[in-house]
């Protein structure tokens, strides 16, 4: 699905994502792919370029593209042969089917960010999907963004340090909640979800 401001992604990721099924560079190369699905057609796009959208090396890609079709993510790739490579120098993804209710949108926006690394598209990811369609908000506390996204407990602080780069970065807006002077849950929007 494409359109000016954001795109689709299948609730799928990010539950593979919990489970270590895949990793947060596979969230990256993923979402790269779906922001330039265009219903049923392939996506055709170079290594060279996802790498780039995604801040990993072409052999990263390649490792992770391997990793989503083994899990289904990736129905198909078809690649150039050495007859049409002058041609078409890219490969043309072909991505599982998007279910119907099943899905959560994300800004376009946040595959223009020229420093933000994997593990950032995870967390990112995971709180577009948790994003509450008729309010505009998740409501997390760091233990649960941990729980929700596989990190461990110890990973609390990496949590911490990853939130407050996408709130300098403005890709989120962040509140702090305190309920008779006992902190709970953040609030998070997603900013450019709603434009």
């Amino acid at each position: 699905m494409l359109t000016k401001n954001y795109f689709v992604m299948p609730n799928e990721l990010m539950e593979l994502y919990q489970t270590r099924t895949i990793s947060a560079v596979d969230v990256a190369v993923y979402a790269a792919l779906c922001s330039l699905r265009r219903n049923c057609d392939g996506v055709r796009l170079s290594q060279r370029m996802i790498a780039i959208t995604c801040n990993i090396t072409p052999k990263t890609v390649a490792a992770s593209v391997r990793r989503l079709y083994s899990c289904g993510l990736i129905a198909n790739v078809i690649t150039p042969t050495a007859k049409s490579a002058k041609k078409y120098e890219t490969s043309v993804y072909q991505l599982k089917t998007l279910p119907d209710n099943d899905f959560f949108f994300a800004p376009r926006h946040i595959l223009r960010q020229t420093d933000i690394k994997p593990k950032m598209f995870a967390v990112y990811f995971f709180l577009c999907c948790a994003n509450h369609n008729e309010y505009g908000k998740s409501w997390n506390s760091y233990n649960d963004l941990c729980l929700k996204t596989g990190f461990g407990k110890g990973q609390r602080s990496e949590m911490i340090k990853l939130i407050g780069s996408l709130v300098e970065l403005g890709l989120i807006e962040k509140t702090v909640r305190k309920i008779d002077g006992v902190y709970v849950d953040n609030i998070y929007r997603i900013s450019g979800l709603d434009d």
